[in-house]
């Protein structure tokens, strides 16, 4: 069952992604790092993140920022989290974005498509024209 599989804490290996014009690109840079946990009550957790993000020469945490140096690092950054389920025939899980970063996403439902490439492995993918993203696949490693 894929839903069993899911469970636990998956630390990011890549995530690639391509334009509609077949441009590919790294959302998070080539050192991206981030964690996806699927609760067994039937809560997902995301958070990515660029591997070069710099604290400013002051080293004050963002709320201390101005306007353009939270920016910066909150282009570096997203997380979502909400309720997620599995559709086990079509191998997808559903997250339902109750919390997000980019709030056009809180609402919205979104597919992944899961495929287990290695015991140790997750690959979630986004296929072309779901909610307006990029066609994207992020391959995570059991943590």
């Amino acid at each position: 069952m894929i839903r069993e599989r899911l469970l636990g804490a998956w630390k990011l290996v890549t995530f690639e992604a391509w334009t509609a014009d077949g441009r590919q690109y790294s959302p998070m840079g080539r050192a991206g790092q981030g964690y996806i946990v699927y609760s067994p009550d039937g809560h997902v957790s995301v958070s990515l993140s660029r591997g070069d993000r710099q604290a400013d020469d002051a080293g004050r945490p963002i709320h201390r920022l101005d306007d353009a140096g939270a920016a910066a690092l909150a282009r570096s950054y997203t997380a979502y989290a909400g309720p997620f389920e599995v559709d086990e025939e079509r191998a997808v899980a559903r997250h339902h974005f109750e919390l997000s970063l980019d709030p056009t996403m809180i609402g919205t439902l979104q597919e992944r498509h899961v495929r287990f490439p290695a015991d140790d492995l997750l690959e979630l993918s986004v296929k072309p024209g779901a909610s307006g993203l990029d066609t994207s696949t992020v391959l995570w490693r059991r943590a």
